[in-house]
């Protein structure tokens, strides 16, 4: 009996574990300020071993493009970090 409360405990406290963890979980904070959409010169991103890639990067601030915003490309080791 004690077993079968303990396992059922177990299910429910996973099972809620999971549903708060799916909530949290978004590709984009819809809380954020600002946007960065980056559109490649392949629509697939695909390329072929050597071949340029160009990126165009449009910045948004409450939705509303920004001109004049600098981008600056950092060591590929930065990217990864975050």
């Amino acid at each position: 009996m004690k077993n079968r409360i303990k396992k059922e405990m177990f299910v429910f406290m996973l099972m809620l574990t999971s549903f708060i963890m799916g909530i949290h979980a978004e590709n984009y904070p819809y809380r954020s300020d600002v946007l960065w959409v980056t559109v490649p010169n392949h629509a697939d991103w695909l390329y072929k071993a050597g071949e340029k890639a160009t990126v165009e990067v449009e910045f948004y601030k409450y939705g509303i493009p920004q001109d004049g915003v600098t981008v600056v490309r950092l060591p590929a080791m930065l990217y990864t970090m975050f």
